[in-house]
């Protein structure tokens, strides 16, 4: 069932999205592409391997802050809700 909503939601957003770039003068289409492009870079995934390789180089030089386990479980109830 969440997968149905999750695929309408995406639907739903596409269609937004392709009209509001329908709205958009064409002159401009390079300049919203590069936007787009550099919002997609910044929030992607790194490589697994890319990531533990950052992840440990900052653990060794002590860039390491606490997480308080109250952070933790709402993480976990959040993952949860979507998850259900």
């Amino acid at each position: 069932m969440a997968m149905a909503k999750g695929v309408t939601q995406f639907a739903a957003y596409q269609q937004q999205v392709y009209a509001e770039l329908a709205a958009v003068p064409a002159e401009y289409l390079p300049y919203l592409l590069k936007m787009i492009q550099t919002f997609r870079a910044s929030v992607e995934l790194k490589p697994a391997e890319e990531s533990f390789r950052q992840g440990w180089g900052e653990a060794q030089k002590g860039e390491v802050f606490p997480i308080e386990p109250e952070k933790v479980r709402q993480i976990i109830q959040d993952f949860d809700r979507e998850e259900n």
